[in-house]
């Protein structure tokens, strides 16, 4: 049986995919808890979003989301990253098709809905200061269902679980390192 090695250049493109991939689950985290200050870190300062509700500024972006929520009635929300196919067009540029998958639980004027939306974010990363982010996102989605919500917050398996929250006050935040 032959040692099959690793060479540095093929270490560093693991470790920059590895980079690029917590970048897009810093990006869901940020989103998930309104936390303003990590969405942005999945960004560069001058990147761009576009999001259909929101085209323009990804900074801007991040602070568009949270009262854009609210006002769609929106109580708690799960963004997740699927396959992340990332390819590098040079030393620190990258493109990525991630696709997601968006859990929402929302309050409307017809009751409780939750709404399972199926997209992928189409990402230009470029690597500045040695640190991967964002320059440009399209978001596309692919699919969505919209039902009458049965979540059950209340029941007698769920009552005495932590709850998940939309800001600051989420368990995560006392939990995670970077947040003590």
């Amino acid at each position: 049986m032959t040692a099959m090695s690793v060479s540095q250049a093929e270490m560093e493109r693991f470790k920059d995919r590895q980079a690029i991939y917590d970048c897009l689950t810093r990006y869901c985290r940020g989103v998930d808890r309104l936390d303003f200050e990590l969405l942005k870190s999945a960004y560069h300062e001058d990147a761009t979003h576009n999001h259909g509700v929101f085209n323009g500024n990804a900074w801007a972006f991040a602070e568009f989301i949270g009262p854009f929520d609210a006002s769609a009635g929106v109580r708690q929300q799960t963004h997740r990253v699927d396959n992340a196919l990332i390819e590098f067009s040079g030393p620190d540029s990258a493109v990525a098709e991630s696709y997601n998958l968006t859990l929402i639980e929302a309050e409307t004027k017809v009751g409780m809905v939750a709404a399972t939306i199926g997209g992928r974010h189409l990402d230009r990363f470029d690597r500045r200061d040695g640190v991967w982010k964002i320059a440009h996102r399209l978001y596309v989605m692919d699919w969505n269902r919209n039902e009458p919500s049965t979540v059950d917050w209340n029941g007698s398996f769920f009552k005495d679980l932590a709850r998940g929250r939309m800001d600051d006050e989420d368990e995560s935040f006392a939990h995670l390192a970077y947040r003590t």
